[in-house]
């Protein structure tokens, strides 16, 4: 009962449109805030970027893939390839505990810091050498969009709403760990 419906890409405006909404209703805007993106511009000249330092910024619920992303650093590190992630998720939880495991297990240089304030993740991006994506469905994906305003390469799921937002310099499988592996080593 709405004169307009607001998604933010194509994969969302197909969603609404299969599922019986009238196209005409529906508007695609997506997020720019280039305020921000002055910011971490100013940021990154500050900062020198980490060599093979990937970041995710993701909260850590199932459809994030949080855990094909880790096992990929596992057999990366059974290539005696030890790249550093830093990831977002809150601690206290399953996930933060099944991750902790591993990082002790393959002696992974994974980075865990939960409940980051807006300015503590500009320079992270400022400082990190590529975003990477695993996640298996995104309404939007902020942080794929941030990453390419800011400038830094994204290796991503090849799915569709990445596409419908960026083009990544590297994709994989998000349901393969050894596909997300590969990509990290071409990368």
């Amino acid at each position: 009962n709405v004169d307009h419906i607001i998604v933010q890409s194509e994969s969302m405006f197909s969603i609404l449109k299969n599922n019986g909404i009238n196209e005409n209703k529906i508007k695609i805007i997506a997020y720019k805030n280039k305020e921000e993106q002055n910011k971490i511009m100013k940021q990154s000249t500050k900062n020198e970027k980490h060599n093979n330092s990937f970041i995710y910024i993701a909260s850590g619920e199932p459809h994030k893939n949080h855990k094909n992303l880790i096992e990929a650093w596992c057999l990366l590190s059974i290539n005696g390839i030890y790249p550093k992630l830093t990831i977002t998720i809150d601690e206290n939880t399953n996930l933060h505990r099944f991750i902790m495991k591993k990082v002790n297990e393959y002696k992974l240089d994974v980075e865990i810091m939960p409940n980051m304030e807006r300015g503590k993740i500009i320079k992270l991006y400022s400082q990190s050498t590529a975003l990477i994506f695993p996640s298996l469905f995104e309404s939007y994906g902020l942080p794929l969009v941030e990453a390419n305003q800011y400038g830094i390469p994204v290796i991503a799921s090849e799915l569709d709403y990445i596409r419908d937002i960026i083009d990544p310099v590297e994709t994989f499988d998000p349901n393969s760990a050894k596909s997300i592996s590969r990509s990290v080593k071409r990368f």
